[in-house]
């Protein structure tokens, strides 16, 4: 009976050294649960940063041009080039906003806009193929060049002189010429541009 106790005696150590481990198993595993905290806010620090990266993207292409939210790509030589689609208004409303920093007055700004939606509504008419509108600063003028990859538009010389009394055709390329201080159409191999320019007062 007294050897029994003593075992008893013995495993009773035993036992508080296991308790004793216990907690320390416990604290070994609340630091693995604060290292895998740890972890996953460094993870959400990398998908944050991944985020920052792509929001990123969304403004920057890798040719360093700047994009619009409306698919205008503005370079910082003072050039913006967008796709010419249905909405003739948000084209005009492109245009318009490009124009803000020149301050022309209101009748040359909207004839010169207006001019630039008729040559894409030939585009979307008579081309029937992906269009682009291109405007450009320069020293003296504005210009913006509307190109088609059809190539049907090949003379030179179209819109110098008014339709005939009484057309309901072919008025567009001469109300540009109208509208414009310069108009000009090339062709090659590409396709057509009708390339339009106002001179800054």
């Amino acid at each position: 009976m007294a050897e029994a106790a003593q075992e008893g005696v013995r495993a009773a150590p035993e036992g508080t050294q296991a308790a004793e481990e216990g907690p320390r198993a416990a604290a070994d595993g609340a630091q693995v649960t604060l290292d895998g905290a740890r972890a996953t806010a460094d993870g959400a620090q990398v998908a944050l940063d991944g985020a920052r990266a792509a929001s990123d993207g969304v403004h920057m292409t890798l040719d360093g041009a700047q994009v619009a939210p409306d698919g205008a790509r503005a370079a910082a030589d003072g050039k913006v080039s967008f796709p010419i689609v249905g909405d003739l208004a948000g084209l005009r409303r492109l245009a318009r906003r490009f124009l803000e920093p020149e301050a022309f007055d209101e009748l040359r700004e909207m004839n010169f806009i207006l001019a630039i939606s008729e040559a894409a509504n030939n585009v979307l008419d008579h081309a029937g193929t992906a269009g682009t509108v291109t405007l450009l600063r320069a020293a003296d003028r504005i210009v913006a060049e509307i190109s088609d990859r059809a190539g049907l538009l090949t003379d030179a010389e179209a819109g110098t002189t008014a339709p005939p009394v009484g057309s309901r055709r072919g008025y567009g390329l001469w109300l540009m010429r109208q509208m414009c201080d310069k108009v000009e159409i090339l062709h090659g191999p590409a396709g057509s541009t009708v390339r339009l320019t106002v001179l800054r007062a």
